[in-house]
């Protein structure tokens, strides 16, 4: 009778354990700023603050930013020829974060409010009543100096601004826009890691890898064996 040899099997036992036990990236999150921008007359500025990653956990690999916002406006449209004039208005409003350093590459929505059509005789005036939108925006970021912002004990802050106007397309009468505007933003952060080795749990199908599979090939041993020609 003759045997595999035991340097053999031992390599095959320890290449499962090592495919069992390999650490898979976690994610923590989402985590809501403390600080959100309650509706305001814009423009608005502010700050977002976020909880930092704890590097306790393992080592950060992304960063993922979610912002939300909502708008109301209310347009108000003036012919200031002698003839009619017609057409129709809308109010666009960007909304702009950055951290510190100016490493993002500048998140921003830019929304457009419904659309306000009027028509309008010599010197007349009219208004559009609210006028609302909202919108979201996400962006992952791994550049290693965004990482080492958002790691730490504390907190990070970013800020935020808003930039709003109304513009038009018209015909006939010199004719004039403009809007009256509330915004409100917030967001969030998840973040992306990998663990460290000795904070890992493996999952129920990590443990099979690990331990059953080393076990089957254990217990498949006698049937290795085979008959001399």
């Amino acid at each position: 009778m003759k045997y595999l040899k035991a340097s053999s099997v031992q390599a095959a036992l320890a290449l499962l354990i090592l495919c069992g036990t390999h650490s898979l990236a976690a994610t923590t999150g989402p985590l809501s700023t403390s600080t959100p921008i309650p509706l305001g007359q814009t423009d608005l500025s502010g700050e977002l603050v976020f909880p930092e990653f704890d590097s306790s956990l393992g080592t950060l690999t992304q960063v993922e930013l979610e912002l939300f916002t909502t708008f109301t406006t209310t347009l108000t449209v003036k012919n200031n020829s002698t003839s009619s004039s017609v057409g129709g208005a809308k109010t666009q409003l960007q909304v702009t974060v950055e951290d510190l350093n100016n490493n993002f590459t500048v998140p921003e929505m830019d929304l457009l409010s419904p659309g306000f059509t009027y028509r309008l005789g010599a010197g007349q005036t009219l208004q559009s009543g609210p006028l609302a939108n909202s919108a979201s925006y996400s962006q992952a970021y791994t550049l290693a100096s965004i990482l080492s912002e958002f790691t730490g004990s504390g907190t990070i802050g970013l800020s935020a601004s808003t930039a709003t106007l109304a513009f038009r397309a018209n015909s006939g009468g010199n004719t004039v826009a403009s809007q009256a505007t509330e915004a409100s933003l917030t967001g969030d952060v998840v973040y992306t890691y990998t663990p460290y080795a000795n904070t890992v749990v493996p999952e129920p199908t990590t443990l099979g890898l690990a331990y059953g599979l080393p076990a089957l090939a254990l217990g498949a041993l006698p049937f290795l064996r085979r008959k001399k020609p």
